[in-house]
């Protein structure tokens, strides 16, 4: 046939991949789905948000849920440019410039259910920059979701007790009878632990001259595999997060002292008594030390403490009003009103704007497996009644 091996292996590296690009991304839409219904489900439910794993300020577990959808559409929006590359066909291009008998490979393109041929044929049989692309998708894509299982993986812990993973993620300790091990985390934190490493070996490999075979023979095996993977661990998070259950009352019970409204308060009294608000930054932060060395907290400080901390004693009606809505713990989250916000109505917005994308989306990659599926019995077809003829 005057074709290389290579031709065959890239041809099916590349039918390969699109099926697993696929498989990757219709899971990273059923993920999605479970996490935008728990979100609407949990919008009220109010917890601390963390940085630095210390209590930062208050939000809600719906909203804290669906930061994790967003880096999910950008990874679609990345296996979308993956599988149009991938969607190329490099059959037919001989050893790599071409071949002088059998040319049609834009016909033998479609035959195959690529959408075109890969434009210049020694970039088709060299191409390394695929592959690398590939493992990044297959690494943004777990580590987005790993830094969920890292969090869950500190809020299942008996002193957070916030979340409790269902018997199926978990193990019981081998030794110690009381405890419940989050298993399913921890391998969601080695996959991704694999992937990084996968990628850079990819990368390293790629780093030879242009037209060398040693360069591809890893990409064969590690690709599938590491988009294959990549799928799966997508799969179990979104089962983790279905059969999750979320302690309301100890969500909330670590909210009591109040010190997570302390940039409340601070914000509140700038709107109200017209102070800067470094100044007022400054001022709180004096008087919750001031309280925690007499072993008291933000939630003990009274009207006159306040005013008393701005220099405002004049001030001390106005700032009972100010100093009861900064430490009511829904007033917080309902006043984030704006874009992106905590209140349970911008919750519940962005999360049917996400749902009613999903499903657009979920209906672009299934028409893609479809079709894909389609070329492939008709090419089995066309195989089956050659061999026919041929006996």
């Amino acid at each position: 046939m005057a074709r290389a091996r290579r031709e065959a292996l890239t041809t099916a590296f590349h039918m390969t991949v699109r099926d697993e690009i696929i498989a990757l991304a219709l899971e990273l839409i059923e993920a999605a789905t479970i996490f935008v219904a728990h979100a609407k489900t949990h919008r009220f439910t109010i917890m601390s948000d963390y940085t630095y794993l210390q209590t930062a300020q208050p939000t809600t577990f719906g909203h804290y849920l669906l930061g994790f959808v967003s880096p999910m559409f950008r990874d679609l929006d990345r296996l979308d440019g993956l599988f149009t590359r991938f969607n190329l066909s490099p059959a037919g291009i001989g050893s790599s410039n071409g071949s002088l008998t059998f040319q049609n490979r834009t016909a033998l393109a479609r035959r195959l259910g690529f959408a075109a041929p890969v434009a210049h044929a020694r970039d088709a049989m060299w191409q390394s920059d695929l592959a690398i692309e590939a493992l990044g998708s297959a690494v943004a894509c777990v580590v987005s979701i790993d830094r969920l299982a890292e969090d869950l993986m500190v809020f299942a812990t008996r002193e957070f007790g916030t979340v409790r993973l269902s018997d199926c993620h978990s193990r019981a300790s081998k030794i110690m009878p009381n405890k419940r091990n989050p298993f399913a985390l921890a391998y969601v934190r080695g996959a991704a632990n694999r992937l990084i490493g996968l990628q850079a070996a990819m990368a390293a490999a790629a780093r030879t001259p242009s037209g060398q075979m040693d360069n591809r023979m890893q990409a064969y095996e590690t690709v599938p595999q590491a988009l294959g993977m990549a799928a799966r661990v997508v799969g179990l998070m979104g089962e983790i997060v279905a059969e999750l259950s979320v302690d309301r009352g100890r969500a909330v019970s670590g909210l009591k002292d109040r010190e997570v409204c302390a940039a409340d308060l601070a914000e509140r009294l700038t709107v109200a008594i017209g102070i800067d608000y470094r100044a007022a930054h400054r001022a709180v932060g004096r008087m919750m030390r001031q309280l925690a060395d007499r072993g008291r907290s933000l939630g003990d400080a009274s009207a006159a403490e306040v005013a008393a901390s701005v220099d405002r004693p004049d001030a001390v009606a106005e700032i009972a009003g100010v100093l009861a809505l900064a430490l009511d713990l829904d007033a917080c989250v309902s006043a984030r009103g704006d874009v992106g916000g905590c209140a349970a109505e911008e919750v519940l917005r962005l999360a049917n704007l996400h749902a009613d994308r999903m499903g657009a989306t979920k209906s672009v990659w299934c028409d893609r497996q479809i079709e894909l599926r389609r070329a492939r019995n008709q090419l089995d077809a066309e195989v089956s009644g050659f061999l026919r003829e041929a006996s």
